[in-house]
């Protein structure tokens, strides 16, 4: 009996051991990075968005009017998709991609469509009458369907659309808020709504208040479930998140008051980050992460690593983070 009870208390400190552990502050230097050199095959200068699928990870480059794929074992470089231009296979101030099994989505915030390419990298079919964000992780693919936000932000408007044969479905809507959050997000003029999809779940940040919520996409109200149990550390507000694997990786900045200069010479708010919190999609926090300091717009998790593209210098770094 003894020795029963002195193997099952070894097991609970254990258990305890790892919860404590999956609670501690890691410190993550980047294992690999893509950046633009002399003898690139191509180049960089403003990442906005990122997608991986296949073990491929694909960038949209806003000012360069480009999208690349690169593997995402190595960071080779594999090939680039489209040029500038208004007709089909070009694109003006690509903003968002998403990549299925048999085709690439991207939105085009200066031709204001969605433009379908094959995973060659030809182009299919074009949409007009979408109203494309200036925010990251716009489009989402979740089961082999598209979901995407609109720039909109109204009462009445619907936030969530899926995307589909070139025309958007209403999926969830704003309704379920109080006429005084409404008022509170507005007042602070362009509002921010990040958001990832688990389970059939999507799970969204308003960006600036650290306030999360949740829309179960088979109910039939869609209404946004407030979620206060998220802890986001004192000083810090959310930026953008995704999923990894069944739990959120959101990441996290302070505003320094400073300025920032891209490569380009396009000025921006030092709204720099160093932090990526791990949490449950039901608020508990597994860890927390510290990233050098950067101005960070995307990222995407793959397989325990994450890769976030950073504004100032156009680089995707690549952070070991493995699983939970």
């Amino acid at each position: 009996m003894n020795m029963r009870w002195t193997a099952g208390l070894l097991l609970v400190v254990l258990l305890l051991g790892c919860s404590y552990k999956n609670t501690d502050t890691i410190s993550l230097t980047p294992v690999d990075s893509i950046e633009y050199g002399e003898q690139s095959q191509f180049a960089l200068s403003y990442i906005m968005d990122m997608d991986i699928a296949d073990n491929k990870l694909y960038i949209a480059d806003f000012e360069l009017m480009t999208c690349h794929s690169f593997n995402t074992d190595d960071l080779s470089y594999i090939s680039t998709i489209g040029s500038l231009g208004k007709g089909p296979g070009e694109l003006l101030m690509p903003c968002d991609i998403a990549v299925m099994k048999d085709r690439i989505l991207i939105e085009e915030y200066g031709n204001n469509r969605i433009q379908e390419f094959y995973i060659s990298g030809n182009s299919m079919s074009v949409y007009r009458d979408f109203s494309p964000t200036l925010v990251t992780n716009s489009m989402q693919v979740y089961e082999e369907e598209v979901y995407f936000r609109q720039k909109v932000f109204n009462k009445e408007d619907n936030w969530l659309f899926r995307y589909a044969n070139g025309n958007a479905v209403p999926v969830s809507d704003l309704s379920s808020l109080s006429d005084e959050l409404i008022e509170k997000y507005k007042s602070r003029g362009s509002i921010q709504i990040d958001y990832t999809i688990i389970k059939n779940t999507a799970y969204m940040s308003f960006s600036k208040y650290n306030d999360f919520y949740k829309v179960n996409l088979d109910s039939e109200d869609k209404d946004l479930i407030p979620m206060p149990d998220f802890a986001v550390p004192t000083g810090y507000v959310s930026v953008t998140l995704c999923k990894a694997d069944d739990d959120l990786l959101i990441m996290l900045y302070n505003d320094s008051g400073g300025k920032i200069t891209t490569a380009n010479g396009q000025e921006f708010n030092d709204f720099a980050c160093d932090t990526i919190i791990r949490s449950t999609t039901e608020g508990k926090l597994l860890a927390t992460y510290r990233i050098p300091r950067r101005t960070y717009l995307s990222m995407v998790y793959d397989q325990g690593y994450l890769f976030i593209s950073e504004l100032e210098d156009a680089v995707v770094y690549k952070f070991g983070i493995g699983r939970t």
